[in-house]
């Protein structure tokens, strides 16, 4: 009977060995699938991130571009004789305002909780900036030659 006892032991070894390491080999694919799923959600979070900071920097360059088009605009509108050319440059004023407003208005949808205090910082100073140029829009030709 101990041959018999000793082949029994071995297989019973070999079945506690089968089992723990196959238990072992089971532990690890099953933390590489969760490693894999892990890296995958901080993918997903960095990409979502990105595309934010992404849509805020074009929006920002955006304005930025519009308000230094709108100095532009404004110079060509203060020495132009020609009343004709001097309402286009106040047309072309107006419409650079109105995308400024269209895009401030989809930046502030994206903002997040702790960011409206900027936000309304920048509001605000754009809007005295147009409120500024408002009353010189309305100048006559000889007012733009005397005052501009």
């Amino acid at each position: 009977m101990g041959s018999s006892d000793t082949a029994s032991n071995l297989s019973s070894t070999r079945w506690a060995l089968y089992v723990g390491f196959g238990g072992l080999i089971a532990i690890m694919a099953l933390s590489g699938v969760d490693g894999l799923r892990v890296l995958h959600e901080y993918r997903r979070a960095d990409n979502q991130i990105r595309q934010q900071f992404l849509f805020r920097n074009r929006t920002l360059n955006s304005i930025r571009a519009e308000i230094h088009l709108s100095g532009t605009y404004l110079r060509d509108y203060l020495v132009e004789k020609n009343p004709i050319r001097a309402r286009s440059f106040g047309t072309d004023l107006s419409r650079v305002h109105e995308k400024m407003e269209r895009e401030l208005s989809v930046y502030a949808r994206q903002l997040a909780p702790g960011e409206s205090i900027e936000y309304g910082a920048l509001h605000a100073d754009l809007v005295a900036y147009w409120d500024g140029l408002e009353p010189i829009l309305q100048w006559d030709a000889q007012k733009r030659q005397d005052q501009g």
